[in-house]
């Protein structure tokens, strides 16, 4: 087995127990709600992460198949509350970049450095909410994200670059260069969620879609994965 399903098991013991915490002082409701959200977001890591490592052109595949369905999503946005027309040729030009980018990733990279990529991504996701829950009292980025606050980052942050570290273990990486994976893709992965976020206010909806169970859309889901997978398809020379 790869040492990150390893790795992924006390992450998961982790974020289990601080939802349990989490969800002391909210309506039963929500509570039902989160631990919805938890498990299939769970059986969603481990799917893509099979997916990876699995010879052959697996992932590629999901890559192209994630692009166009985000592409449907953020059209079916788009055809809801439209904008004016001139905005959208920023929009598109922004697509267009970060899918060149996916795609490089997808095709040029080698499976650990796109796992690597994966790994830290879900981390910082799934940390931050959890530690937003815990302990968030500062807002941050209100205007673009109303439920984001500065500890449920910072905590996020600090296990996605653990995560980067021990990353270390299927990438023949000194410790400052692991580290550095791990800030750039907790920053693109920030930016992918604000960006993401900011579309859907503009739009005036809350989520992308509905396919995922108390997840929204599969753009809510892959945004900043989408950022960090464009950033390290741009810079792949670094991890060649």
């Amino acid at each position: 087995m790869h040492p990150v399903f390893y790795y992924l098991m006390p992450y998961m013991l982790i974020g289990i127990v601080g939802m349990a915490l989490g969800n002391r002082k909210v309506p039963p409701q929500e509570q039902q709600q989160r631990w919805v959200k938890l498990v299939s977001y769970l059986c969603i890591i481990v799917g893509v992460k099979i997916c990876i490592l699995a010879e052959g052109y697996w992932f590629v595949a999901f890559a192209i198949l994630l692009i166009l369905t985000i592409l449907v999503e953020v059209v079916k946005v788009a055809l809801q509350n439209p904008l004016p027309f001139a905005a959208y040729g920023q929009i598109g030009l922004l697509y267009l970049l970060l899918v060149t980018g996916f795609l490089s990733f997808a095709f040029r990279l080698p499976s650990a450095v796109i796992l690597t990529g994966y790994f830290v991504v879900v981390t910082f996701d799934g940390f931050s909410q959890i530690s937003g829950q815990l302990f968030g009292k500062t807002p941050f980025f209100t205007h673009i994200s109303p439920a984001k606050t500065r500890e449920g980052f910072i905590g996020g942050a600090c296990f996605g670059l653990t995560a980067a570290l021990l990353a270390k273990t299927w990438l023949d990486y000194a410790w400052w260069q692991a580290l550095a994976t791990g800030l750039a893709s907790v920053v693109l992965a920030l930016t992918g969620d604000l960006a993401a976020s900011y579309y859907k206010r503009l739009h005036h909806v809350k989520d992308f879609g509905k396919v995922l169970p108390g997840q929204g859309g599969i753009t809510d889901r892959f945004d900043s994965f989408l950022w960090v997978g464009a950033g390290y398809g741009y810079f792949g020379w670094l991890f060649m």
